[in-house]
């Protein structure tokens, strides 16, 4: 049996030596996991991969928790091994590996009051915190350089490339969809501001903070342009949802059910150029009907205008248009023109809302296109259509007819139909040609089959790379005694490349002939 003292002494070791092993394995394994991170971050150089700096650090940080929980519970000693390590640690002369054994039974020796005794006030001076310290010492130097070098690459060379690697095809990508982007935002601000859009100028600003990042020299890679565009895809169906809640109020005042959530009404956008055209109109009646020298025929031509613009009015979304032009006309009726140009001037508001709101919904819908196709050619890394393709496109859109031939038998036809000018001594249809110089007897070489020959080949891609090859001479009788030149002429012929400006490629070359001539 041994004391409760020394018991107790034990117990603490071996839960001290527990939290140590467990600090010790998980700073390992959190440097471990950290190089790894750092190598992913190397690889963003020539691999289009993107690794998120949060995502490393709490990863380590995970890991670093669940390793030192894990190694106080699956790594704690016995009560041997932790008596030869206070036995190391407070130089006591194996006093309590020699004590435990002698208490098991394992040793037997007439000393053996003497020895507890001595073990047992020996063990009453031992400091457990100060013998077995909990610092992470081992790989905390490898762990604060793996932290910091993650930390630095995050902030000072993310989202660069190397040249002719895919990650460098990426970035270009994404620099092309940046520009085209910001384009596209530029047009929708532009109409934002010219026809007081709220909702098409917030998202305009977004497209432009968007665009200008993809296109900046440390592009943010793939996976965060897709989350940023899938950001503003989310905000611009926010917006379309808040601008059909609003129409959906407007046609439900005018005692009509709303759509949902679906889009405005495809015919009501078509009456867009119509709905400018009245409001307009209403708002110049307005301001004749508010000088007071209208004259009774002025008054019955504005009458007879607005005959004709009430059944022409919409019929949802409009709020109380139509009534208000009604309210005018009976307003006119009874001679009061200034109530009169008061209800056409809320009319034509009430058209100039729906104008917005009309003009809105085709904004968004066109950034919301936008978005969706820059996160396709992104996700499958398709180029970006050029101007000539926007330019054919839209020729095609605006004629209706489809850029494929429709048959070859008429486009034939047409082209047979305005034959191009003759050369010189010959036409471009068959039978008018002519041949003006005068040919001799064929010879026996043109009754020769000949046959084409062709190698089949593909293009070569990417910077041109010298390659230095040795091979075998051809055997022959040597004349010249071979003997080694001196280093000199080696350093003499590089100052010579070097001031005739010869690339560093091929005057490494040729100073390695020179090298091996002289026997180094």
């Amino acid at each position: 049996m041994i004391s409760k003292e020394i018991a107790r002494l034990l117990r603490g070791a071996r839960g001290r030596i527990a939290w140590k092993r467990g600090l010790d394995t998980a700073a390992l394994v959190a440097a471990g996991l950290l190089a790894v991170g750092f190598a992913a971050q190397l690889a963003t150089l020539i691999v289009p991969i993107t690794v998120p700096l949060i995502y490393v650090v709490a990863a380590a940080l995970a890991v670093w928790v669940v390793v030192v929980l894990a190694g106080c519970l699956l790594l704690r000693p016995s009560e041997r091994v932790a008596a030869h390590e206070l036995d190391l640690r407070c130089r006591l002369r194996d006093r309590l590996a020699t004590t435990l054994d002698l208490a098991a039974g394992r040793i037997t020796t007439g000393l053996g009051d003497y020895l507890r005794e001595d073990t047992l006030q020996a063990a009453r001076a031992v400091d457990v915190r100060a013998a077995i310290r909990l610092r992470p010492v081992l790989f905390a130097r490898q762990l604060l350089f793996l932290i910091a070098a993650v930390l630095l690459w995050e902030l000072a060379f993310s989202g660069l490339t190397l040249p002719y690697t895919p990650a460098r095809q990426t970035a270009m990508m994404l620099q092309a969809e940046g520009r085209q982007m910001q384009s596209i935002a530029e047009r929708l601000a532009r109409q934002a501001t010219s026809r007081s859009l709220p909702r098409t100028a917030e998202v305009a600003e977004d497209l432009k903070r968007v665009g200008g990042g993809l296109q900046a020299q440390r592009t943010p890679g793939r996976d965060r342009a897709m989350a940023e565009l899938q950001q503003i895809f989310d905000r611009i169906e926010r917006a379309q949802r808040g601008l059909r809640d609003e129409f959906r109020s407007r046609t439900r005042g005018e005692g009509q059910r709303g759509g949902g959530s679906d889009p405005l009404p495809l015919d009501l956008q078509a009456q867009l150029p119509e709905i400018n055209a009245q409001s307009q109109q209403m708002r110049e009646l307005s301001r004749q009907l508010a000088q007071e020298n209208a004259t009774p025929d002025d008054i019955s031509r504005i009458a007879r205008v607005l005959s004709q613009i009430e059944p022409n009015l919409p019929t949802r979304g409009a709020g109380d248009a139509r009534s208000r032009v009604q309210d005018a006309r009976r307003k006119l009726q009874q001679g009061d023109q200034k109530s009169a140009s008061q209800a056409l001037g809320s009319a034509s508001q009430d058209l100039s809302i729906l104008s917005q709101m009309i003009e809105d919904e085709q904004g968004l819908s066109s950034a919301q296109g936008a978005v969706n196709q820059s996160q396709g050619r992104i996700a499958s890394g398709e180029p970006v259509p050029t101007e000539e393709d926007h330019g054919s496109g839209l020729a095609s859109a605006r004629s209706g007819v489809s850029s494929a031939p429709r048959d070859s038998g008429q486009a034939q036809q047409t082209q047979d139909d305005t034959p191009n000018a003759p050369g010189p001594g010959q036409g471009s249809l068959p039978g008018h040609g002519q041949i003006q110089d005068k040919l001799g007897a064929p010879t026996g070489r043109l009754a020769g089959q000949r046959k084409r020959q062709q190698i089949s080949s593909t293009e070569g891609q990417g910077a041109v790379v010298p390659v230095e090859m040795q091979l075998r001479g051809r055997t022959g009788q040597v004349t010249v005694a071979v003997r080694a030149i001196d280093p000199v002429i080696v350093r003499q012929a590089d100052e010579s490349m070097q001031r005739q400006r010869v690339p560093a490629s091929y005057r490494e070359i040729v100073r390695n002939y020179f090298l091996s001539l002289s026997g180094k």
